[in-house]
């Protein structure tokens, strides 16, 4: 048995948008409402939590979308994917909207 994980095949833009659920944990790590480790443990071996949930195999998950990054000590962040995808989910105007190109985004 090897040590690397199975990484999931990239989704379409259309696809993840179409998973509330992805894209709801997605949103709250834009908030910074995800939170790894508790009582000051954020080592790389910590669990991400949301509302009181594990939810660090979908943290992983959206990583390997490249739309988060888990760097080895702290939260999740953003990556430029995931932010473009959390606005375009949570309503707020598109960056289309006011002339940009796709490479702009980045």
């Amino acid at each position: 048995m090897g040590t690397r994980r199975r990484v999931a095949a990239m989704r379409s833009d259309a696809a993840l948008l179409a998973r509330a659920d992805w894209m709801d944990l997605l949103v709250a790590v834009a908030a910074g409402e995800v939170v790894r480790g508790v009582g000051g443990d954020t080592s790389f071996t910590a669990p991400h939590f949301w509302r009181g949930v594990v939810v660090t195999s979908v943290v992983r998950f959206l990583a390997d979308q490249d739309l988060v990054r888990m760097p080895i000590s702290g939260p999740a962040v953003l990556e430029s994917r995931g932010q473009l995808l959390a606005t375009l989910y949570s309503g707020s105007p598109s960056p289309w909207e006011h002339g940009l190109t796709w490479k702009e985004t980045l």
